[in-house]
């Protein structure tokens, strides 16, 4: 833990999820206690002389969440679709990563507010051109999946 951040591993997700603010303050320990099924497993934190648990619920803050950059080398990123379960409203971000003449890397960010489950939506052509790509999704309390087409650019060779 440094300066209010703390990183916690999940088993069954094998991934790291990184949380800030005042929620870490006081956390002097931390250990994982295994019970043997998935639901058992819990995190142990020691936090002002009081032990708590993660998982401990459900909570009402906002949520977020980015995927690993996706090479494709390049391509154009057409459509997305997000399958989700959330009581809030949903925001998809695609961050598209792309080579400037002058050899620099340059971002284009598609943003849809809003983004209904299950739906297929188109990205606009100035942020879906590009070598690279990742997905942001906020406030879903749970992803069952992403979805993406990419039309791929290459050379045919005779």
């Amino acid at each position: 833990m440094h300066n209010n951040e703390a990183y916690v591993y999940h088993i069954d997700r094998d991934m790291w999820t990184k949380f800030i603010g005042n929620e870490m303050t006081g956390i002097l320990d931390s250990s994982i206690l295994t019970g043997g099924s998935q639901l058992d497993n819990i995190n142990l934190l020691l936090q002002d002389n009081k032990i708590m648990k993660f998982p401990s619920g459900t909570s009402d803050d906002e949520s977020f969440i980015k995927t690993k950059d996706m090479f494709f080398e390049k391509g154009v990123l057409k459509r997305v679709q997000l399958n989700y379960q959330s009581d809030t409203e949903v925001t998809f971000k695609s961050n598209v990563t792309k080579n400037k003449a002058d050899g620099t890397e340059v971002v284009k960010t598609n943003t849809i507010e809003n983004i209904e489950n299950g739906k297929y939506r188109g990205v606009s052509n100035a942020n879906s051109r590009g070598k690279s790509v990742n997905f942001e999704v906020e406030n879903a309390d749970e992803i069952e999946s992403i979805i993406y087409d990419i039309l791929l650019q290459g050379q045919v060779k005779q």
